[in-house]
């Protein structure tokens, strides 16, 4: 199978999806049905592990593409993009498969959301990480599903309400990615901590993950709850609708507070 948007590699044990549409890495609808497909492909095929990656060196993925938020496209754009959670979500509670993040550069909205939804996290030291939605008027249904039980939620508000972009070491602190490196060690980093988790037994790290708190339940729950109010509620807002036109236009949006 070929892809247009990203690059897919796999041993059979380990996979690699590489967003690749550089310098930014911009996840657009049709970028999400190839990651989709991609995912799927490594369930079928029983891949161990899975690494997500972003081309080039200025960025993981600066978020999800801005001209797809309008009225004729914003509920394709959010359920394409909730179903990569979905699937990685349902695949990890139906077996051992584990995610590794590997972030260079900018690591931004629905790229922060993609990356920190996986099991390790592993950022090198140039990194910047956060949920900007905010700033344009909408909000990141993902990240309100899921930073609050693992961030807390006065950390994972703090970053939401105020869309701050926050350096690696801040997010290492606050348990946003679980290691950082210098960008020199981040491929070794990344292959070791692959390495270490590709010799386990699915079988093993699936009751291991049966065994945790069922944490997945609880975010796939609250994101039907996130996408329904987003949709509803979210799109029907004039400040919504002013803040994506701003962000086209490259002007400070003019709030009504409604």
């Amino acid at each position: 199978m070929s892809y247009n948007l990203i690059k897919y590699h796999s041993d059979g044990t380990v996979a690699i999806i590489t967003l690749n549409s550089p310098p930014l890495n911009i996840i657009t609808i049709a970028m999400m049905g190839e990651i989709n497909t991609a995912l799927k492909r490594c369930i079928q095929e029983g891949v161990g592990v899975i690494v997500v990656e972003g081309a080039g060196e200025k960025a993981f993925s600066a978020g999800v593409e801005i001209s797809e938020h309008t009225p004729e496209l914003v509920e394709t754009m959010l359920t394409s993009f909730h179903e990569i959670f979905r699937t990685l979500a349902k695949a990890q509670q139906e077996s051992g498969l584990v995610t590794v993040a590997k972030i260079k550069g900018h690591c931004l909205g629905g790229g922060c959301e993609l990356a920190c939804f996986c099991d390790i996290v592993i950022a090198a030291e140039n990194s910047k990480l956060g949920t900007p939605e905010i700033l344009l008027g909408c909000y990141p249904p993902v990240a309100a599903a899921l930073f609050p039980a693992m961030l807390g939620r006065k950390q994972a508000e703090r970053l939401m309400f105020s869309g701050d972009i926050i350096g690696s070491e801040k997010a290492l602190q606050i348990g946003l990615v679980t290691d950082v490196v210098t960008g020199s060690q981040l491929d070794e980093k990344v292959t070791s901590t692959v390495a270490a988790i590709a010799d386990k037994s699915s079988a093993v790290l699936h009751l291991l993950r049966k065994s945790e708190s069922d944490w997945r339940a609880d975010f796939l729950s609250q994101l039907d709850i996130a996408e329904q109010v987003y949709l509803r509620e979210l799109t029907q807002l004039e400040d919504m609708q002013e803040g994506i036109v701003a962000f086209q236009q490259k002007r400070a949006p003019v709030w009504k507070n409604r």
